[in-house]
């Protein structure tokens, strides 16, 4: 059957409520008003296309969650609320605070060198004058960081590593880290007025805990681009009531000076395009770790209760009978026969091994207490690797126990962490400590310590401000990464190098070292050997040797005789690598 006319139906859907929602069809004119459930509304406009959008599932039913903003309204009480569970865990929970200085130690160590790399051919430099720039470059960085007096920041009492480690701490822990860099009138013998000057996250918020703006949100205030361009700061903590007024007094802070300066650092872990306060990387943590926590303290209060308690008897005596025949092992009337018994027979009721069995009167049990509890460390485990997981390492730094790891899990884990790690380290580098970098290079240009050098054409490179990118790239020397087989992976890095896959540079920054000091240390090394007539011995040589007198120690007999067939087996390996070089390079 077909119509003529197609019969026009206009659907008007109203807002939801109550979990559902209404349609109105208005065929011909007459209007019809419907309550439809929320969960069908997929199916009736054309299906639901994602199961886990669904509510019809006991998985899924209850689950609300809703798109948020970056930075909804009382998002920042969220945010004092899980700050100061995390602080708590890691005072208080050894897990956590395991976690936090892991990262700390694998991130940031004992602290960073600088390796400058400017760029020659932007400068117009010949390599031998992008070489006396870098190295003038970390001179004078390398005075500025290790002042004897501590005059990096404004307090004068934190070294290079303790700043660089106390701000990857907040960033991993709170999220987030502010830093001021005024200037302040140096010391004598100092040349430079910057220094850094690390706040705390608590302090920056809105004037007076006004509610957020459109211009102003969690003490940031924004441009109509969104971009931040001042924050305020009170002066004192939220907290210190030692200081009521400077706790209830803020400072607005420019983020770039009339240069274009930076006078703050903001570093935060970011999760959302257009967020402006950061997020801890620990808070899908807090209630794993809770639990662990408050499963442990409940094991060691079982534990000590067993130590306490003993055993229960059941008797059908009173309390005090009871407690007395235990006690003093003295019979009531009703059992003086047994007694007799028992004390003419003391071996029946001593324990072989020293302990003593209770002479209970009749009728009377005696229960132990089962001291042996099943912890389920299976289950422990479980969410230990998760917690692990979650937080960026693995289950054996979270833990610290390393006896069930074989040489190959233990690389591939450490080359898996690796990489979150470097990425961390990247971010750091270029969020704290290259803003660091870039204002204290700004200075040593304007106090002339540092000057544009010639260029190729002898005329001289550009001033400062025309290529601050330029003249402020480096590459930072991190912690060592560590070897699991120093002889497998000296090896491989020797390999390496020969096959020109790396260079002196790459290898030594992986170990935490800059490669100038290794080669400088080498040449005073072999002067003070030249002068003192020691032989100087090639490294092939040494290795040779060593390799020798390892196996003449060992008395093996056997091994003594396959000396020729190793030296043999390593002539290969270099000729084969001289092979691989060669061919590469054809």
């Amino acid at each position: 059957m077909t119509l003529s006319t197609p019969i026009q139906t206009d659907l008007t859907v109203s807002s939801v409520q109550d979990g559902m929602f209404s349609i109105t069809p208005k065929p011909n004119g007459t209007e019809t008003r419907l309550r439809v459930p929320v969960e069908t509304r997929s199916a009736r406009f054309g299906g639901r296309r994602f199961d886990g959008a669904g509510d019809d599932s006991r998985l899924l039913e209850g689950w609300s969650a809703y798109l948020n903003a970056p930075n909804p309204l009382g998002d920042q009480y969220e945010r004092d609320t899980v700050t100061a569970r995390i602080r708590d865990l890691e005072n208080n929970d050894p897990l956590a605070r395991s976690a936090i200085e892991r990262r700390v130690d694998n991130i940031i160590g004992h602290g960073w060198g600088l390796t400058a790399m400017p760029n020659a051919k932007a400068l117009g430099l010949d390599f031998d004058a992008a070489v006396d720039l870098a190295e003038l470059i970390e001179c004078e960085w390398e005075l500025y960081t290790n002042h004897p007096l501590g005059c990096l920041t404004i307090e004068e009492d934190y070294s290079l590593s303790q700043i660089l480690g106390m701000a990857y701490r907040y960033t991993y822990r709170d999220g987030e880290v502010f830093a001021l860099l005024p200037m302040v009138a140096p010391h004598r013998g100092h040349h430079y007025a910057t220094r850094i000057q690390l706040i705390d996250p608590d302090r920056v918020s809105n004037p007076q805990n006004a509610m957020d703006t459109e211009t102003l949100k969690r003490g940031m205030e924004i441009d109509g681009n969104g971009r931040v361009i001042a924050i305020h700061i009170r002066e004192g903590h939220p907290a210190d009531w030692t200081v009521p007024m400077k706790s209830q007094t803020w400072r607005r802070v420019p983020m770039r000076g009339g240069t274009g300066r930076p006078n703050v650092i903001h570093h935060k872990v970011r999760t959302r395009i257009g967020q402006l306060r950061g997020t801890s990387r620990l808070t899908p943590l807090l209630k794993p770790l809770r639990a662990l926590n408050v499963f442990d303290d409940a094991e060691l209060q079982t534990k000590v209760a067993n130590s306490v308690v003993t055993g229960f008897i059941t008797s059908q005596f009173d309390v005090a009978t009871a407690g007395q025949a235990v006690a003093a092992e003295v019979a009531t009337k009703i059992e003086e026969q047994r007694l007799d018994y028992y004390e003419a027979n003391p071996g029946v009721r001593k324990n072989p091994m020293g302990g003593k069995y209770p002479v209970l009167p009749g009728g009377d049990t005696y229960s132990p207490v089962e001291t042996r509890r099943d912890t389920g460390e299976d289950f422990v485990n479980r969410v230990l690797h998760h917690v692990a997981a979650a937080a960026g390492l693995t289950f054996e730094q979270m833990t610290m126990r390393w006896d069930k790891l074989n040489y190959s899990a233990a690389r591939g884990a450490l080359l898996e962490i690796y990489k979150d790690f470097r990425r961390d380290q990247e971010d750091f580098a270029k969020g704290f400590f290259g803003v660091w970098f870039f204002a204290w290079l700004e200075e040593a240009f304007a106090l002339r310590r540092l000057t544009p050098p010639k260029g190729k054409s002898g005329n001289t490179a550009p001033d400062f401000y025309d290529a601050p990118a330029a003249y402020a790239r480096f590459k930072p020397i991190l912690p060592p990464k560590g070897w699991v087989d120093p002889v497998k992976e000296a090896t491989a890095s020797g390999i390496r190098m020969n096959l020109d896959l790396s260079s002196l540079a790459d290898e030594a920054a992986e170990q935490g070292k800059d490669w100038k000091d290794i080669l400088h240390q080498k040449a005073r090394e072999r002067k003070a050997r030249e002068d003192l007539g020691l032989p100087v011995m090639p490294f092939k040589v040494a290795m040779s040797t060593n390799a020798r007198e390892d196996k003449s120690d060992e008395g093996n007999t056997e091994d003594e005789g396959n000396t020729d067939n190793e030296s043999v087996n390593a002539e290969t390996e270099v000729t084969q690598i001289d092979f691989m070089k060669n061919k590469s390079r054809a």
